[in-house]
């Protein structure tokens, strides 16, 4: 970077690339003091893939490269102030990770292209899950913001419609609905056929219709990860999730009843693949025993019926 303070790169420079070799913050490599930042003022392009940006350096560049079109880093994090309205030319952005603070606070809005390896959502598995209340609420602030700054972003609309799968890792626990409703903005740009993740909830039926009106009325492939299963949920899948045609209930907080499978299964309205975790081939046979004579003695035959024509019932075996 020594010689990027030459004062004859002023007028010329418009593209720019440094690396080296491990992550480090930016700020670390060309400090905020450093005569260099005066000689960037006309670059478009900034390819610093192994840099890390806070909000000291987000700032920074906005100030310092007012040009900027594309910019290259390795991550994004610790942002604590919105810079969504800033004005700037940003058009392209890549990074290996995005937080949920650097989703809700960067200037998305004229992207036309928004890259992040680890996935372009507001909520990520790696961010520590909030320990207490106070946490929790600051958290779920900042998942709003990050979907409806997504939302306002073509680039950021394009990634979210490109991801085939997405996770929802931790629930507030007073009105855990809330977590559904903070994504609701970006409901118009998920694949059909995701595959959404439901960690850690304790899923009942206000939950489930939640999950339905906000972001999976038109959900296919569901996954209740580590979730305690309440009665009331079975039916609200049916009623809530009209287009779901794939349910894996893996690693159930609780056994998994064979009593609610097999009552949920003779009430399918349609055609639904159901994937429990944690049974054995014993209880799987037990409860497609109990389905057979259950679709017998609704249809008033004294003999076992085929396994209803609407289900298919399959045990996952790596589940514990």
């Amino acid at each position: 970077p020594g010689c990027l303070s030459q004062p004859s790169l002023h007028q010329h420079l418009r593209k720019l690339e440094i690396d080296w070799a491990d992550p480090c913050p930016v700020l670390d490599v060309l400090p905020l003091d450093s005569p260099t930042w005066s000689n960037l003022v006309n670059l478009t392009h900034l390819n610093l893939e192994r840099a890390d940006l806070n909000q000291a350096a987000v700032d920074l560049i906005l100030d310092r490269l007012p040009r900027l079109e594309l910019l290259r880093v390795q991550r994004v994090d610790d942002m604590t102030e919105s810079r969504r309205d800033a004005p700037c030319c940003w058009r392209d952005l890549s990074a290996k990770w995005l937080s949920t603070s650097a989703l809700a606070f960067l200037p998305l809005r004229g992207l036309t292209t928004l890259t992040a390896d680890y996935g372009a959502w507001p909520c990520h598995y790696d961010n520590p899950e909030p320990e207490d209340e106070e946490e929790q609420e600051e958290q779920l602030r900042l998942v709003a913001q990050a979907a409806a700054n997504m939302a306002s972003s073509p680039g950021a609309r394009e990634a979210v419609l490109k991801e085939t799968s997405h996770g929802i890792p931790w629930f507030p626990s007073s009105q855990p609905e809330r977590m559904f409703y903070a994504l609701s903005p970006l409901k118009p740009y998920m694949q059909p056929d995701m595959y959404l993740v439901v960690n850690g909830a304790d899923m009942d039926a206000s939950l489930v219709r939640a999950l339905g009106v906000s972001i999976g009325s038109g959900l296919t492939c569901l996954e209740f990860f580590k979730c305690t299963l309440q009665p009331c949920m079975w039916g609200a899948v049916w009623d809530c999730l009209p287009a779901l045609e794939h349910l894996s209930l893996v690693k159930s907080g609780g056994a998994v009843q064979v009593a609610d499978v097999v009552t949920f299964c003779a009430q399918a309205p349609r055609k639904l693949v159901l994937w429990v975790g944690g049974w054995t081939e014993e209880q799987l046979h037990d409860a497609e025993q109990q389905l057979r004579a259950s679709v017998a003695t609704a249809a008033g035959h004294s003999h076992a019926e085929p396994m209803h024509p609407l289900v298919d019932l399959r045990r996952i075996v790596r589940a514990g």
